[in-house]
């Protein structure tokens, strides 16, 4: 029988062992790299699973949100369509409380002192004309002025005239039209009480009503409009 040297057998020995270390060292780095790559993996999904837990609560929130402005949007629209039906209703009774054109040939159409004074001191916070909600995107017309002031406070005339109504009115409160003899009616609305009826003549600065609350401005406020021939114009050219 063949034998090896000894030197041989060793030699071959330690050429296998280092042949499995490096296959075991190998097989480790593999495993390692394989448990790094499977936490990575563990790890983004739970990234993953919190984005989308992230996008639902955000998509969640959007809708609810949406179905606020929806809301909200209906609501306001229901209100402008209300404001609208009730200066449609004031320009019906101003109609009837205008003179006959042939009636208008004497009218000066001139304030004594050539302005009129204003019914309360305050802040405007609706002005004449269309005013278009930023939010909304919904217009009304303003067929003259709000100007907010303490409740209870005095509402003077802004001229001398004649009382012509004086009385509740839809979306006005307690309403005063005041005929000034010379083409203009002046208009003073949502009073809490009236201090004059109709009939009565009254003078330029004379309280004629205490204000209230408005329901298109949701404060206290007064709302003062001036008629010439029936049809609305703004108030500020005429106010002194």
């Amino acid at each position: 029988m063949y034998k090896y040297p000894l030197a041989v057998l060793v030699n071959n020995s330690s050429n296998k062992y280092n042949s499995l270390s490096l296959q075991k060292k190998t097989l480790e780095n593999e495993t390692n790299k394989t448990e790094l790559a499977v936490k990575n993996i563990h790890f983004q999904g739970l990234v993953e699973n919190k984005k989308a837990k992230n996008y639902l609560f955000q998509t969640s929130k959007l809708e609810k949100d949406i179905q606020k402005y929806e809301q909200e949007r209906k609501s306001y629209l229901q209100k402008a369509q209300k404001l609208q039906k009730n200066a449609q209703a004031l320009q019906a009774l101003i109609k009837k409380l205008t003179p006959k054109p042939t009636e208008q040939k004497h009218y000066s159409y001139k304030f004594p002192g050539g302005q009129l004074s204003w019914p309360v001191k305050g802040k405007i916070i609706r002005q004449y004309g269309v005013q278009t909600h930023e939010k909304y995107n919904i217009s009304t017309m303003n067929n003259g002025v709000d100007i907010a002031v303490n409740f209870g406070s005095s509402v003077k005339a802004s001229a001398d005239g004649e009382v012509v109504y004086a009385d509740t009115f839809s979306g006005s409160g307690q309403m005063i039209i005041i005929d000034h003899k010379n083409g203009y009616h002046s208009v003073y609305g949502n009073n809490s009480q009236l201090n004059v009826s109709r009939g009565a003549h009254v003078k330029k600065g004379q309280a004629i009503a205490y204000s209230g609350n408005s329901s298109s401005t949701g404060e206290a406020s007064v709302h003062f409009e001036l008629r010439k021939n029936g049809k609305p114009v703004n108030p500020l050219g005429y106010l002194n």
